[in-house]
């Protein structure tokens, strides 16, 4: 029997690829032999030696493939806002679409994530014709300061926001709904400062989500999920670089397993109080950076409107697409 394949993708660097590797231990201590694991790692810069590295996670039911996307990015300009641990790798994703042509739909991971159940369950989940398959951002459910950058700036009830780390993407309806050009012309009409391509995402999926559990983004801040099938160390809630951090035994059973526990806990050091104010202190900021821009909500909605406006005058581009599957 031909067994089931499960694409999925990550988007990575040299800063992050021994995270990747916790996620990947995690992955395959839970894969079902009866799938077919077709891993794909989207970068622009990535040594030899760490590319080996994952490869060594391969097995006869999990491969892994690279794909530099450095040139393609460009597309995307240079209207990108960074901030914090955020990189342009975040932006790959905006890419997939015409990227792939040939696959239709697709799971997308954060490499900042242990995996507690067989990762398939979560990507045979049926969204239909929708564009996304996402679970309600449980952060912002669980943080005033977002929640009110969400409702206010980007005018989505908070529990209609979701998280862009674990998404389903239905490739096939965004190709046909110009989903990389929308993504672009958004770019170039404005910048969004808080959750970068994440808010890009939930303005143009909006009404075109079917959400799932939040036993599928579990995340370390707010009430602790029961039975949680997949942990996302989002925010500053990152078992490297706290203590404390909720479901965290997880994150380290899997550091040993992937063989990288020594080097992230050496790297990670003794927490001082003094580190510690200064990871509350980011997120802080944050929070601080989420009230003024709910403010400025006009700007939002005024260049969100003016992108939809533009977006009658998209055409199907004529791409010269580089068959990578």
């Amino acid at each position: 029997m031909k067994p089931n394949i499960i694409p999925i993708f990550f988007a990575t660097d040299d800063n992050y690829l021994d995270y990747l590797l916790v996620t990947l231990a995690s992955l395959k201590d839970h894969a079902s032999k009866n799938n077919h694991y077709d891993l794909y790692v989207l970068y622009d810069r990535i040594s030899f030696s760490n590319r080996k590295r994952v490869k060594t996670f391969e097995q006869d039911n999990i491969t892994i493939k690279f794909v530099n996307v450095g040139l393609r990015a460009m597309r995307l300009g240079n209207n990108l806002g960074i901030r914090d641990y955020y990189t342009k790798t975040t932006y790959f994703r905006l890419l997939l679409p015409t990227l792939f042509p040939k696959l239709d739909k697709i799971l997308y991971l954060d490499c900042d994530i242990v995996i507690l159940e067989d990762v398939a369950n979560l990507y045979n989940i049926d969204i239909g014709d929708n564009l996304i398959g996402a679970s309600p951002d449980y952060a912002v459910n669980s943080v005033d300061e977002l929640a009110q950058y969400v409702e206010n700036a980007l005018d989505l009830p908070k529990i209609r926001y979701f998280n862009a780390g674990i998404i389903i993407m239905n490739l096939k309806k965004m190709r046909e709904t110009y989903f990389e050009q929308r993504a672009i012309n958004l770019i170039n009409t404005m910048t969004f400062m808080v959750a970068q391509d994440q808010d890009i995402l939930n303005v143009i999926c909006k009404g075109h989500v079917q959400y799932f559990s939040w036993e599928w983004d579990a995340m370390p801040v707010g009430a602790e999920i029961k039975n949680p099938k997949l942990i996302h160390f989002n925010l500053i809630f990152k078992p490297w670089r706290m203590d404390g951090v909720l479901y965290e035994e997880h994150f380290w059973k899997y550091a040993k397993m992937a063989g990288v526990y020594d080097k992230i806990t050496t790297k990670k050091g003794i927490i001082t109080p003094e580190q510690n104010a200064k990871e509350w202190a980011e997120l802080n900021n944050l929070k601080m950076g989420c009230l003024m821009e709910a403010k400025n909500f006009e700007y939002y909605r005024t260049n969100i409107e003016k992108s939809k406006r533009s977006e009658e005058d998209l055409w199907a581009l004529q791409l010269q697409l580089q068959n990578i599957d």
